[in-house]
């Protein structure tokens, strides 16, 4: 990530596809073991658990038209599961369709049960259906929300820090980055606050953090 207007040049683009394709591959893993039915969940219709698995399968091979046909026969089948809901949005995010995502991300919420643990997920994806969608606040409200559930979601604390500095708040930014420090041990809270310190013009700050950037992890892309 380099130092200055975040959002600007083809590394900046290409580190955030890179990290799109992380949690896609995380949350894939995870849909398939819930998508399935997990050992404490109440009893599901064979058709919505079929219609589920035919999704995650046709995401797995990249085939967002068909994961969502199946993602969506599943919500018609058990509209009160709030897994298929989430299914859903990610694959209608993933197509480009934001705004269906929001509102299916809404439905995964709102239908939460208890012992589901998708809410940080579910509030950093509708994030970014909310950035696409030009609501810039909103989006970084959800993203902080997330980041608040789980302290240590590093995509959350970098699309967080990210919108802060494209809306001109960096001592925001910079606090946010500083104090991932405590909940994150890689060099990304590091990376980020030195990018908030150096648009705040704190450059002997922001290298002294960049040191530390490369004495943690020797020739980080960011850093150099």
């Amino acid at each position: 990530v380099a130092i200055g207007a975040p959002g600007a040049g083809g590394r900046r683009v290409g580190l955030r596809r890179a990290r799109s394709s992380t949690l896609a591959a995380v949350l894939l893993s995870w849909f398939r073991k819930r998508g399935s039915g997990a050992e404490d969940a109440p009893a599901r219709q064979p058709g919505a658990d079929e219609a589920k698995a035919h999704g995650n399968a046709a995401l797995a091979r990249g085939d967002l038209a068909e994961a969502e046909r199946c993602y969506r026969q599943a919500v018609r089948l058990e509209p009160g599961d709030p897994l298929g809901h989430l299914n859903l949005g990610y694959a209608l995010i993933e197509a480009g369709q934001p705004k269906a995502a929001d509102e299916a991300f809404q439905q995964a919420l709102a239908l939460r049960r208890p012992d589901d643990r998708f809410a940080h997920e579910a509030h950093f994806l509708r994030g970014r259906a909310l950035e696409a969608l030009g609501q810039l606040e909103a989006a970084l409200a959800s993203y902080r929300q997330a980041l608040a559930l789980q302290p240590a979601f590093e995509d959350a604390l970098q699309e967080t820090v990210r919108v802060l500095l494209v809306i001109a708040r960096p001592e925001e930014a910079f606090a946010v980055a500083h104090l991932a420090m405590m909940h994150i041990p890689s060099a990304t809270p590091k990376m980020l606050a030195a990018q908030a310190l150096h648009v705040l013009g704190r450059r002997e700050e922001s290298l002294a953090l960049l040191h530390a950037v490369l004495a943690q992890e020797p020739g980080h892309v960011g850093a150099l």
